[in-house]
């Protein structure tokens, strides 16, 4: 999971550097900015988990889908910004 969540923010910086070197503005998009909010939702899940020891079921069942829920949108994040990157860069 950390493995896809840093190389996805590698590869969206290189885009973005690549894209801007050649004078392209190539801002963050609405998936980067739901994949950022469901990140910091997650870590505050985490945390909360962390500070109750797992003693809370439901706390460690949202910690849970919190994790997946990042992976699942921060892949479907990177999809969208691999194609617009594709768009501008052919153009």
């Amino acid at each position: 999971m950390a493995v896809v969540l840093i190389a996805r923010e590698f590869l969206i910086t290189s885009i973005r550097g690549l894209a801007e070197s050649k004078g392209i503005d190539f801002r963050a998009d609405w998936a980067g900015k739901i994949k950022m909010f469901i990140q910091s939702f997650t870590v505050g899940a985490v945390i909360m988990d962390l500070a109750f020891l797992s003693s809370v079921a439901w706390v460690h069942m949202v910690r849970d889908m919190a994790i997946w829920a990042t992976v699942i949108v921060t892949v479907l994040s990177t999809t969208t910004y691999v194609i617009r990157a594709r768009k501008v860069m052919v153009d």
